[in-house]
């Protein structure tokens, strides 16, 4: 899934199995990517932009379908002598708190990665080496903020197009 923006769906990316799946050059607000079963076999998210989303990855079935991805023989979610999945994801930029609704501007992200703070999702995953977190604090939001962003994604769309705006 390429050059997509999605907006206000919590479960931006669902995946319940599959082989391949990955996610490049998409715009997220307010959405990540979950689980339910496991991961793909291969896959993750590289150069898409999440804005506010209440998680980066997240089993909505329970933190442990995001295993896969780190453990061997997982009962029910990988066949026996299976290998764990290969998560390929870097170079995302995750822009939290947007509205400066945290309370002191501290954002909370030890929970942000199924479960985990970013630096064990990186240790565990071998990916996002090269992701950015950003705590944009409310009135420093500016260019990551919802509204801002969204708009800049509609004159991209239409500009690819070739059309004027609506208005």
């Amino acid at each position: 899934m390429t050059s997509n923006v999605c907006v206000g769906a919590s479960s931006a990316m669902e995946f319940n199995g599959g082989t391949q799946v990955f996610t490049q050059d998409n715009l997220f607000v307010q959405g990540g990517w979950t689980l339910c079963a496991s991961p793909p076999t291969v896959g993750g998210s590289s150069h898409d932009t999440y804005i506010d989303a209440p998680f980066f990855y997240s089993g909505i079935c329970g933190d442990d379908k995001c295993e896969p991805l780190w453990k061997w023989n997982v009962t029910n979610q990988t066949a026996a002598g299976a290998k764990p999945a290969v998560y390929t994801g870097d170079h995302n930029t995750i822009v939290v708190n947007t509205t400066g609704a945290v309370a002191g501007g501290a954002y909370d992200f030890d929970k942000y990665f199924c479960g985990f703070n970013l630096s064990l999702w990186q240790q565990r995953t071998k990916g996002d080496l090269h992701t950015k977190l950003i705590n944009a604090r409310g009135s420093e939001a500016g260019e990551f903020s919802p509204n801002a962003v969204v708009a800049r994604a509609k004159a991209m769309l239409w500009a690819a197009a070739g059309v004027a705006p609506r208005q």
